[in-house]
């Protein structure tokens, strides 16, 4: 599939300096318009497709800003906390009717999270090609989903009281025992947060 013909909309990149985070404000047009985007964005994942059919004109534009908080200054760190971002700005304008949502930050959903860690561990993998460094966190992260534990890991470490109940489907039993003996000094993370906005143009 040709990647570059198949994503649409607008993606705007703009770093602000301050606190070791970096944001990023991701615009998603309702007009269709082509993005040329570099390489290692378009790696991360093929989901990044923003089609839009609509072509009334439009007064304003939803921003969906994200901003990543790599856990160090390194490439690969601020690569992979890119791919948790993007992956997660993408599910709120996939799934989140974010015309709907109040502006300010997004606490994410379940589903949202769980995206956003399948995007990472897929551009982690990705790495694993080109000869990536070593990283406790993402091989531990990796080590969960091999053993089929991403739902409760997500569950145990990053749940929201909005999220009400657990599914009765999550093993969260299960995965204690297991976190017990194969997560021990494991510090989990969220390496981006999602505001909203709405901007005249």
């Amino acid at each position: 599939m040709d990647i570059e013909a198949t994503i649409y909309g607008e993606i705007r990149v703009k770093s602000v300096q301050g606190s070791g985070a970096i944001k990023h404000t991701i615009v998603f047009l309702k007009e269709a318009s082509k993005s040329i985007m570099k390489k290692w964005i378009l790696i991360i994942l093929p989901l990044l497709i923003v089609s839009c059919a609509n072509t009334q004109k439009i007064e304003r534009e939803r921003v969906i800003a994200s901003t990543w908080m790599p856990a160090s200054e390194s490439d690969q760190d601020r690569q992979l906390a890119s791919a948790f971002g993007l992956t997660l700005a993408y599910w709120v304008d996939k799934y989140g009717t974010p015309d709907e949502l109040p502006d300010g930050e997004f606490i994410p959903t379940f589903f949202a999270l769980e995206l956003a860690f399948k995007g990472q561990l897929s551009y982690w993998s990705h790495l694993a090609l080109e000869n990536r460094s070593s990283n406790t966190y993402m091989e531990a992260l990796e080590k969960v989903n091999e053993a089929g534990f991403l739902s409760e890991y997500i569950w145990a470490y990053h749940s929201h009281p909005s999220w009400g109940k657990p599914e009765p489907s999550l093993k969260t039993n299960e995965f204690k025992k297991w976190a017990a003996s194969n997560l021990v000094g494991h510090q989990p993370r969220i390496e981006s947060r999602i505001e909203l906005s709405w901007k005249e143009i």
